[in-house]
């Protein structure tokens, strides 16, 4: 045994992410994946080591920053082309 080695405390599990509420199932997969004493690869921005993470690349969001760009588009061709649409939509949820 190495004494030198810090004890371990295993209380709760802890993500880099962990303002994110993950499902179970994601829970389970991601523990599962890096599994305690396992040796992982940890990407880093040389400029600053401590922004770090285990899996690079932005998978989340994606869906709903497309999703927020159609409906904004959407909104700009309606203010365009109808003009007295957006009108009548203002006054109707302003008179109520």
């Amino acid at each position: 045994m190495n004494s030198m080695a810090p004890p371990i405390q295993e209380k709760s599990h802890f993500f880099a992410n962990s303002f994110k509420k993950f499902s179970q199932k994601k829970a389970s997969g991601l523990m599962a994946k890096y599994t305690l004493g396992k040796q992982v690869n940890v990407f880093y921005n040389p400029s600053n080591p401590r922004i770090s993470t285990l899996e690079p690349g932005r998978k989340d969001g994606v869906m709903g920053a497309l999703l927020l760009l159609f409906l904004l588009f959407l909104l700009g061709a309606v203010s365009f082309y109808r003009p007295s649409l957006i009108v009548e939509f203002i006054d109707y949820f302003s008179n109520r």
